[in-house]
């Protein structure tokens, strides 16, 4: 076993001891809702002081209790005495923390029947609540009493038409494209009483409230799930008697078989999707090839294997459900029974060529991809790289414990950490990858790194229980929790902590560098913004020492899409690096990913204007003093101008009357050394 020697990164302080806490953070930042072993709903400040009980009006239990944030609240199932379980809502205070409806006035088994399955569709929160008279059936609500109703009873009676004894879903989907304004339709799974689980859709209406199609006819169920967006239609996994459990397709009405992938009543095993590039692929064993790598478009002909990874029957079973698309890839971990290959991560382009081996020959490993999403302040896992361009990998090559943590831009693989125990967890922020390893007193810390050995510090001396609940939680207003059991008491309840280390609490979708002429356009878009100050916009020639030469005032606090520009008109001859500093107003900050943008040294070149009438204005760049020839010829190849031009290092400019040429298309010609250039300008 390795052990890690690094400083310490930073302070951590505790805010409850044994209580247990797991929490529910909303999405703008500002409402932190926890619960103890005892179902007792918390709060926090991030100081001991302010951790505590925020309301006794309720107790909550997570394998009971759904939570959704909704304009400024958190809306959830709560247990209370007089009403039993029912649907509240919290803005972080107690008094602000108060019943929606008591949808089931009367007593009906209500520890048993919560309002469950909360999702955001077209503005409201459809869910599922049960009364004595109707059973489980499909609701909405806006947060109001009176704004609280039933959709639709779609099993007449009291049965209802879902029920939450883990045979039947609600909304079969767990794909968010799917839960937002992107459809215009929400798909969920429900029994009429008539017709077996069957995929239905609602448009929020009880006359759009409908059965979608009934695939496996009569009573018997076709029990819908993975449903993923693919344009304008849902792929999903349904079962009927003729095809077993196979891919079926709806855009809504009605639905239709895809492909059956294996042929006669036998049933796919796929478990999860990829989307990439218009297209979903998946895990499949045909029965020839073992489990390998498919594709779909959503049409038959376009549902194939994408490549034999492992030759054979065999199979190497990729885990497309922690896959991370990045440099116009996907990455996926693979296992194989050959021994002597055991576990290897591959990039694919989507194509059988383009899928080839990254690193191999590990006895077990995980791709990092959890992390965390300030739109909902959760654990998700992640289809897109999650730290500045690159991700994180986990490969134990013995069968040691523990095994390396490292990193890779989807090229290359770095070796960051020898010891990192993935089982006692990991968390990216947009600064920096916290996890769990082996420290220098053998027990398990807590470590962040910026993807070096060198940058890898260790959060002071806690220990960590082998057995108990230990792990990152939350990240709330900028700060970083986590629960950790010292092993103090029987039961293995951990305590609360928060760290030293501040997350900034900003969404960057993207940052773009490009050429325009001879300056660079660098464009970024933010989703969320809390607290925001400015963003310092730098630049560098070797992409490690960096400059700021522009400073771009951020909106401060928002949660819609803003969008930030800056030019650089002066890019350094070659290569040039560009980042984004991003500062709050406390004086916090972090930093984008890298974006280079090369010029060829003599390759900076333009006129203005284009087209001219007296003057043509010409801007050339050069990588050294030296000298160079301009000409100016018509389109037969007829020289009009030649002259010799000195250049210093960086933008020269000169400027040639062209008045007394006629009306057409001519060249400017420049040659340095052996480069020629030439652009074509027109006379007006």
């Amino acid at each position: 076993m390795y052990l890690l020697h690094f400083s310490a990164a930073g302070q951590i302080t505790k805010l409850a001891t044994n209580k247990d806490l797991s929490g529910f953070v909303s999405a703008n930042g500002g409402i932190c809702l926890m619960n103890d072993f005892n179902g007792n709903v918390y709060a926090t400040d991030g100081t001991p002081a302010g951790t505590k009980k925020l309301t006794g009006k309720v107790l909550t239990g997570f394998y009971y209790t759904n939570y959704i944030d909704y304009k400024g609240y958190i809306i959830f199932s709560a247990y209370n005495v007089a009403t039993g379980y029912e649907l509240w809502k919290t803005n972080g205070t107690d008094t602000g923390t108060v019943l929606i409806k008591d949808i089931s006035p009367t007593e009906f088994d209500n520890v048993k029947t919560p309002p469950t399955s909360f999702v955001a569709f077209k503005g409201k929160i459809y869910f599922f609540a049960a009364t004595p008279e109707t059973g489980y059936e499909l609701w909405v609500t806006d947060g109001t009493e009176a704004g609280t109703t039933m959709v639709k009873d779609i099993n007449p009676g009291t049965a209802g038409s879902f029920k939450t004894d883990g045979t039947k879903y609600a909304f079969f989907t767990s794909d968010t494209a799917l839960r937002s304004i992107t459809t215009s339709l929400l798909y969920f799974s429900c029994n009429d009483g008539v017709h077996g689980v069957e995929p239905w859709q609602t448009d929020g209406t009880a006359a759009g409230t409908k059965m979608v199609q009934d695939i496996n006819p009569g009573t018997a169920a076709s029990n819908p799930s993975l449903g993923t967006l693919l344009g304008s239609q849902v792929i999903f996994l349904a079962t009927d008697a003729t095809h077993g459990t196979e891919l079926w397709k709806t855009s809504g009405d009605t639905a239709a078989l895809i492909k059956d992938l294996t042929p006669g009543k036998d049933s796919t095993t796929i478990t999860s999707f990829l989307r990439f590039k218009n297209k979903l692929y998946f895990a499949h064993d045909d029965g020839t090839h073992g489990q390998e790598l498919w594709v779909t478009d959503g049409t038959s002909a376009g549902t194939k294997l994408v490549k034999d990874i492992d030759p054979g029957a065999g199979g190497s079973y990729p885990e497309l459900g922690e896959s991370i698309v990045f440099n116009n890839k996907f990455l996926i971990r693979v296992s194989t029974f050959d021994i002597s290959q055991q576990g290897e991560y591959w990039m694919s382009d989507g194509s059988s060529a383009g899928t080839t081996k990254l690193m191999g020959d590990f006895v077990t490993g995980t791709v990092c991809t959890d992390y965390y999403d300030k739109n909902t302040n959760k654990l998700f896992v992640n289809h897109k790289p999650p730290y500045l361009g690159k991700v994180f990998l986990f490969a134990k090559k013995t069968t040691n414990y523990s095994g390396g943590l490292y990193i890779t831009d989807g090229v290359t693989v770095t070796p960051v950490v020898d010891s990192f125990n993935r089982s006692r967890g990991y968390f990216y922020t947009e600064a920096a990858f916290h996890f769990v390893g082996v420290g220098a007193s053998g027990k398990y810390q807590y470590f962040k790194t910026y993807g070096t050995a060198a940058s890898t510090k260790a959060y002071g001396t806690l220990p960590l229980s082998s057995i108990g609940n230990n792990g990152f939680n939350f990240v709330f207003k900028g700060n970083l929790y986590l629960h950790n059991d010292d092993n103090d008491n029987a039961n293995h309840y951990s305590d609360l902590y928060v760290t030293g280390e501040a997350v900034l609490p900003l969404s960057l979708v993207n940052f773009t560098a490009q050429k325009v002429k001879l300056n660079v356009q660098l464009a970024w878009q933010t989703s969320q913004e809390l607290n925001t100050s400015y963003f310092s916009v730098e630049k560098s020639r070797d992409g490690v020492s960096f400059n700021s030469f522009q400073q771009v005032i951020a909106n401060g606090s928002s949660n819609t899409i803003q969008f930030y520009s800056a030019t650089d008109v002066n890019p350094y001859p070659g290569t040039s690096w560009y980042r984004l500093k991003m500062i709050d107003k406390d004086g916090r900050f972090a930093y984008s990913s890298t974006i280079p943008v090369t010029y060829s040294v003599n390759s900076l070149l333009t006129v203005t204007p284009n087209p001219v009438t007296d003057i043509l204005n010409i801007r050339l760049q050069a990588g050294n003093n030296t000298k160079s020839t301009l000409q100016l010829t018509d389109m037969n190849g007829r020289v009009l101008l030649s002259k010799q031009l000195p250049l210093t290092t960086g933008i020269n400019s000169f400027s040639i009357p062209v008045g007394q040429y006629a009306k057409g298309t001519y060249l400017l010609i420049v040659v340095q050394g052996d480069d020629k250039q030439s652009l074509e300008w027109i006379k007006r």
